[in-house]
């Protein structure tokens, strides 16, 4: 096993997770294969670390969420769509970014598409599990963000590839422009342990 540690900036959409759609330029997450998005439980357990969907669900914002984009079907059922309680929509791609997530699902019956984000959850973890790749492996990825009094104290994902595992920690470059955009778009950089061979 080989163990390799570094930095990196991401820039741009940062770190985006897309399940294998053919056309994510055109942000469809409708076409991409779904990922399956569950509560983190605890290792050897069904159990999990904390029932944080519904806390999810009442942080959820998006600028969906307001006229005249509010009258569309995503908008109206977005907590149900979360909840997989409706069967047309998918999670097609999320995003992680410091403090936060974006969840990006489409409509397979009529393509409509719809986005959220959460930020500020105390405990948000997150289990992702992507479509098989090419060489038959599920990537999983375990994100934990978690904030104290206000404020992000920790971004991770533990990105398992099946043949590469990945801790990666996220921080902002320069913490004095953190209000200038949510995503932190080109003012993050990771911190990553890489463990090839496993």
């Amino acid at each position: 096993m080989r163990i390799e540690s570094y930095t990196r900036d991401i820039r741009g959409d940062g770190y985006l997770v897309v399940g294998s759609g053919k056309n994510w330029n055109s942000h469809d997450s409708s076409s991409c294969r779904p990922i399956k998005m569950s509560l983190t439980c605890w290792p050897d357990s069904n159990e999990p670390v904390c029932d944080n969907l519904e806390e999810l669900i009442c942080l959820a914002d998006s600028d969906m969420f307001t006229p005249p984009d509010n009258q569309e079907e995503f908008s109206r059922n977005y907590a149900n769509i979360v909840r997989r309680n409706c069967p047309d929509w998918q999670l097609g791609a999320f995003r992680v970014f410091v403090g936060g997530i974006a969840l990006y699902y489409g409509n397979t019956r009529n393509h409509e598409a719809g986005f959220l984000w959460i930020i500020g959850a105390n405990n948000l973890r997150l289990t992702f599990e992507a479509p098989r790749t090419r060489l038959g492996f599920a990537p999983i990825y375990k994100v934990d963000i978690r904030h104290k009094d206000g404020r992000c104290f920790q971004t991770c994902v533990d990105e398992d590839l099946g043949y590469i595992r990945r801790e990666i920690y996220f921080h902002l470059r320069d913490p004095h422009k953190a209000d200038d955009d949510i995503y932190h778009r080109d003012n993050q950089y990771i911190e990553v342990t890489e463990y090839a061979g496993v």
